[in-house]
């Protein structure tokens, strides 16, 4: 049996994000037409630093537990995502409030919307089951679809938040659709339980054979996700030489809708138009955190749900697919990039190829039998990228105004000499972006690379291609350096074309400080992270040197730990 009283703390960090929206909301209400609504921001700010508190503090460190009866997962991992979101938060709300007022948008359902998003983060990333990962998916989506047309009287705007509407509910039937063909295979929508049936090659309908699976079978699976020491592969036994057509198709979808989510090629359709109407602290929110969740979400999947031999491996296995994007990602978001005169484009496509940077990880981790704890590398990219990302949209929020937005090149001209420390912040921002040292962002793709490397180290058919999507990655970033270095020549290199005002709200300016100052310091002191980065992996992974107490209240299933093949 379950605590009931664990159950209802562990998603206190979900409750006081949604609770502080809802205290924004009524707030507005009660404002004057004319009153400023910047104090909002603050209100905001500390939610989200509450709710970082809160997840990091009721539960003990190393320790890890399952709550209402498998259904989500409060982990390291779980912990580490939660304040990287709440972080992101955060510093979103301090950028735009002097946004919103110049462009006439000054309103505190900015700030509702932003927590109600990242609560939906914290929700997906903690999910142990496909359909409450699919309803958080919906309370992120939803809040950022109304981010994004945010600016109601601005024709992009509307038409960014119709695309990226229109589109993301389209990745969202996909999902739906691959969930529904998944359960239809296994009987489950548990992570731990669908990655026990594949584990034990539960074959329903390999050989053509469409019955349901037994009644014992489906309560084995049960048991096996509430923690119970059961094999489901003893009670079903080996009926079939792989994994149900029916359930890799699903998976397939399933991989889809996210590659739709990440912006990842050719599902990047969406993230340009939608990057260049969006209000620009949204773009940064949206580029960021929200990528961040859509991949955090789908390293738990694949890890736990989708690590069998049959899903792994063979023609049409996730690794060969993650291959595909990771290469064309890559290629097409850098080259791409390099042609585009509008930096929030041009950064859109920069985005796309950070997303086939991320896609790298997870080759490697399923590359030859698939070792998960290559996936810290990946915790780490997620933070250097999204602190980069966010301040870069966050010099762009500051240098723009209304009816002198700050998109193009040319608009950068002189700023580093007008505003010595803007130019030094977004160069940083810039740099690693390129992965250049000492920022976090060369870190962050080294660890990536590396863990690719070390895949490929085993030898064995493939292995050259593993090498390969690596040498194509670093040769691209050389390439993609071009367009970075391009923004700190127009900072600094170019003649004035215009005169940027001064702007009073400082809370923007400490955010960019704040983003400024993390990706140094990451860069130049990373092992603090790194090591907390590869303990969350462990816990999520549920590896036998790894952090989960099982506990009689609740027992925890180990789901990496299921099909971990060394």
């Amino acid at each position: 049996m379950g605590n009931p009283a664990f159950d209802i703390l562990s998603i206190l960090p979900f409750a006081v994000a949604c609770s502080f929206g809802m205290l924004i909301l009524l707030l507005e209400v009660f404002q004057r037409q004319t009153a400023s609504r910047s104090y909002l921001a603050g209100i905001a700010v500390v939610g989200f630093l509450l709710t970082a508190f809160v997840s990091g503090s009721f539960l003990p460190t190393g320790t890890a537990r399952a709550t209402f009866g498998g259904m989500a997962w409060i982990d390291g991992y779980t912990q580490i995502f939660t304040s990287l979101f709440c972080l992101a938060g955060a510093l979103t709300a301090m950028i735009a409030p002097r946004y919103l007022q110049e462009h006439g948008a000054d309103r505190g359902e900015f700030y509702a919307l932003l927590l109600f998003s990242v609560a939906g983060m914290i929700m997906m990333v903690a999910a142990a089951d496909l359909v409450v990962f699919f309803v958080a998916l919906e309370i992120m989506s939803i809040a950022v679809y109304a981010l994004a047309a945010y600016t109601r009287r601005s024709k992009l705007s509307s038409e960014a938040g119709f695309k990226y509407f229109v589109l993301g509910a389209f990745a969202s039937a996909i999902l739906l659709y691959g969930i529904a063909l998944v359960y239809g295979a296994t009987g489950t929508t548990n992570l731990a339980a669908i990655g026990q049936a594949f584990g034990g090659d539960v074959a329903r309908g390999a050989t053509g054979d469409a019955a349901a699976m037994s009644t014992l079978a489906q309560n084995a699976i049960v048991a096996a996700a509430r923690g119970a020491d059961v094999s489901v592969a003893a009670v079903i036994g080996n009926t079939g030489a792989g994994a149900v057509p029916l359930a890799i198709l699903g998976a397939t979808l399933i991989l889809i809708a996210f590659s739709f989510k990440i912006a990842a090629v050719p599902f990047h359709m969406w993230a340009p138009d939608a990057y260049t109407g969006a209000p620009t602290p949204v773009v940064g929110f949206m580029a960021a955190a929200v990528k961040a969740a859509g991949v955090a979400a789908l390293f738990r999947v694949v890890s736990v749900a989708l690590f069998s031999d049959s899903f792994r491996g063979g023609e049409y296995g996730w690794v060969q697919i993650f291959f595909a994007l990771a290469l064309l990602s890559m290629v097409v978001g850098n080259l791409v990039a390099l042609v585009q005169g509008n930096i929030k484009r041009m950064l859109a496509y920069s985005s796309v190829a950070h997303a086939g940077y991320m896609l790298v990880a997870f080759t490697a981790v399923g590359f030859r039998g698939g070792d998960i704890s290559m996936g810290s590398g990946l915790v780490f990219y997620l933070f250097a990228y999204t602190i980069a990302t966010i301040g870069a949209f966050g010099v762009l929020s500051w240098l723009g105004s209304r009816g002198m937005p700050c998109d193009n090149f040319e608009d950068l001209d002189g700023v580093g000499y007008r505003y010595p420390w803007i130019g030094l912040a977004m160069s940083i921002f810039m740099l690693s972006a390129a992965g250049i040292p000492p920022a976090a962002g060369f870190i962050g793709k080294f660890l990536v690379f590396k863990s690719a490397v070390a895949a490929s180290a085993a030898g064995g058919p493939g292995s050259g291609l593993l090498i390969f999507l690596v040498v194509t990655g670093i040769l691209v970033s050389v390439a993609g350096v071009y367009y970075y270095l391009r923004v700190i020549v127009h900072l600094y290199m170019k003649k004035a074309t215009r005169e940027v005002p001064e702007m009073p709200y400082g809370a923007a300016r400490w955010a960019i400080v704040i983003c400024a100052v993390l990706t140094l310091a990451l860069g130049v002191l990373p092992g603090k992270l790194v090591n907390s980065s590869e303990q969350a992996v462990g816990q999520m992974a549920g590896r036998a040197d790894g952090v989960y107490q099982q506990s009689a209240e609740a027992p925890l299933p180990t789901p990496g730990g299921i099909r971990l093949i060394r």
